[in-house]
């Protein structure tokens, strides 16, 4: 890494693009703002145009939104702030227009993110809210299904038989298994009253959780302590145990 030849940016960003595209779009956690970052074919950076989402009620943009390009031309900006679909052209760099979710809060919740890697299948783009209180216990996610060809939300589910998922692989099949954050996981031990892991998965080709398919772990690993799930090697999938009785457990 050359940093001669590196940008800087203030405070905490993440950098997303069109696939193959000569431009990726940096977010900032202090300002409300998209800023393009130009590509040379030899490498070389430029900070370009700033799109400013302060009118649409954001404050900042680096956290767990979701960022989703359907096209060269057309892109989503979903805030956990406001809730909406912000619809905006990565082209001209302005913003088209705002669809609401329409979630389903509970009352009690505090706090909500958005699985933040854009899921599509059958050309859907679907949207995983988790909801946490003021205890860090996570409700069950909602599953938002929306259509990029019209911006409409198709559908709005809750599912009830797992907390918040915060992680997921799609495995050689091309089924998508979901499971708890190591956070999630946590709060469960400190908390044995909240929600217990479990897995979920969505179908190849669908766009609702398999309503035949949950499963924990627990008595396969020997421990509640195991969370997320990562691609392995050839289409197996990787999650992580801890031993309840790991020394460090302990001591923490």
């Amino acid at each position: 890494l050359e940093l001669a030849r590196a940008l800087e940016f203030g405070g905490g960003a993440r950098a997303f693009g069109v696939p193959e595209g000569r431009a990726v779009y940096v977010t900032s956690s202090e300002e409300p703002t998209l800023t393009e970052v130009t590509i040379a074919e030899d490498g070389t950076l430029a900070k370009g145009r700033v799109l400013s989402f302060a009118n649409e009620g954001v404050t900042g943009t680096t956290g767990a939104n979701v960022l989703y390009f359907a096209s060269a031309t057309k892109a989503y900006f979903i805030s956990q702030e406001t809730q909406e679909i912000i619809v905006w052209d990565p082209a001209d760099m302005t913003i088209v227009k705002t669809v609401p979710l329409d979630l389903p809060l509970l009352p009690s919740s505090t706090f909500l993110t958005y699985y933040p890697q854009p899921i599509v299948s059958d050309g859907k783009l679907l949207v995983i809210t988790n909801e946490s209180n003021d205890d860090d216990v996570y409700a069950p996610p909602i599953l938002s299904v929306i259509d990029p060809d019209d911006d409409s939300i198709v559908s709005t589910t809750r599912e009830t038989r797992c907390p918040g998922v915060g992680n997921s692989a799609v495995a050689k099949n091309g089924d998508r298994y979901f499971a708890q954050d190591s956070y999630a996981n946590a709060v469960h031990f400190q908390q044995p009253d909240a929600p217990a892991p479990c897995m979920l998965r969505i179908r190849k080709g669908e766009t609702q959780f398999d309503p035949d398919w949950s499963r924990t772990l627990d008595d396969d690993l020997g421990t509640g302590l195991w969370t997320g799930v990562t691609p392995g090697h050839d289409g197996q999938l990787y999650v992580q145990a801890i031993p309840e009785d790991n020394d460090a457990v302990v001591a923490a």
